[in-house]
């Protein structure tokens, strides 16, 4: 694999990672295409974060990784998704449905477990830096925690409280991404790159 890809697999993660928070904050036609392109590069980073391993729970690793990639498309897609329906139809019962059963449950429920079987991997190798390995371990376990108060909140309990929690359990999953970016990218540029990576 050419070295310049895992050398910019960090920064694309942290681009990625930027992106991710614009994507979910800001709503707008424009902005729903720029779903694809956070996309592309986060899986970049995770990509690249997957293959440096020659050791560990390969099966556990490639399993969290492909369900990780799985609950990402289902948010990023769901917005593209969402941004075609307005252009054209602005249909609110189907953007309601892309909402209910594409981007929720992409965010809430598949990527945090996702996250968490890939971090639980990860954590046998070191490949990256100690806190980049425990940060990305708790990106979904914290996501893991609000997927019993976000089944109860789609279920109907519009209450404030589980609103809060499923909002609070959902910062590490919009908010770690840069630092897991730079986490990657000073592993790759030699300050805290394992040996193992280098085979």
């Amino acid at each position: 694999m050419p070295t310049g890809w895992f050398r910019w697999a960090g920064p694309a993660m942290m681009l990625g990672g930027l992106l991710f928070v614009v994507v979910f904050f800001v709503e707008n036609n424009f902005v729903f295409w720029l779903a694809p392109l956070a996309l592309l590069l986060l899986v970049w980073g995770l990509v690249a974060i997957h293959v440096q391993h020659t050791s560990g729970s390969r099966v556990l690793q490639t399993i969290g990784l492909l369900v990780t990639i799985l609950g990402l498309a289902m948010f990023f897609l769901g917005g593209v998704l969402i941004g075609v329906i307005r252009l054209s139809a602005h249909h609110e019962l189907i953007e309601d449905r892309v909402y209910t059963f594409g981007i929720s449950p992409g965010f809430h429920l598949v990527l945090p477990i996702g996250l968490l079987l890939f971090g639980l991997a990860i954590t046998r190798v070191k490949v990256l830096p100690r806190w980049g390995r425990n940060l990305l371990l708790l990106m979904g376990a914290v996501g893991c925690l609000g997927i019993p108060t976000a089944i109860l909140y789609w279920s109907g309990f519009d209450a404030v409280v589980l609103f809060l929690v499923v909002a609070v359990t959902g910062l590490p999953l919009l908010l770690g991404w840069m630092p897991l970016g730079y986490a990657l990218w000073s592993s790759n540029n030699g300050k805290t790159l394992h040996p193992e990576a280098t085979k």
